[in-house]
């Protein structure tokens, strides 16, 4: 199921410097973090996300993230299943910027019959000020139709809010932030003849910056 989702000339980036960018993002992802755990219903558990099972890619303002290990397998007499993802990825918005809309793309995969639900939940936000943004992402595949979708994409937008670009106007130098998110796979099925497996591959995370030097009001 799992599958690579990143281009050859992605791939390249994991050799180079983490913060060799030149985008209005500055990711730092030599110090991004993650953990989780899977729990079953017949009391198994597992570790996912674990370090050294995720990698993170900075490219300019984007920075993808590709899991190893971030899913949920229902088989023979397990009926249930949840696994959470935590990941953290630091980063600094350049002087002068303030971010205008964050983008976010899921790729997974999902094979199930008709007697099986899944679901994929994302919550995400930008740590650093007083109330962050938060933004959601949401996969779901019902009872009463199987699916085998063994490569998968969503996207979605969040325009940024109003009020929260002032605060990153302030300062003399550039802005740190913390983007962190938390992914939530859950499934259960209904008899021992049901199967499912969903698995999230991996995210691009893209932030569009709008120059505002004269709404910044930047010291000279």
């Amino acid at each position: 199921m799992l599958r690579n989702v990143l281009t050859a000339s992605a791939l390249a980036l994991v050799s180079a410097s983490a913060l060799a960018q030149t985008g209005t993002i500055q990711w730092n992802a030599a110090q991004a973090v993650s953990n989780g755990q899977a729990q079953y219903s017949d009391g198994r558990t597992s570790a996912i996300c674990a370090p050294g099972t995720v990698n993170f890619i900075a490219n300019g303002d984007t920075v993808s993230v590709l899991f190893q290990d971030n899913s949920i397998a229902l088989g023979d007499y397990t009926r249930g299943g949840l696994s959470t993802c935590n990941i953290v990825i630091p980063a600094r918005i350049a002087k002068g910027y303030y971010i205008a809309q964050l983008t976010q793309q899921m790729y997974y995969g999902v094979v199930k019959t008709a007697g099986a639900e899944a679901k994929v939940n994302l919550t995400s936000f930008l740590a650093g000020f007083q109330t962050p943004d938060s933004f959601g992402l949401e996969l779901y595949f019902p009872r009463g139709t199987a699916y085998n979708i063994p490569s998968g994409v969503k996207t979605t937008s969040s325009d940024w809010s109003v009020s929260a670009r002032p605060r990153m106007c302030r300062g003399s130098g550039s802005f740190p932030v913390n983007y962190k998110a938390r992914i939530a796979i859950s499934g259960v099925k209904d008899t021992v003849n049901d199967a499912l497996v969903l698995n999230v591959d991996g995210m691009d995370i893209r932030f569009e910056s709008t120059v505002v030097w004269a709404q910044c009001n930047l010291p000279q």
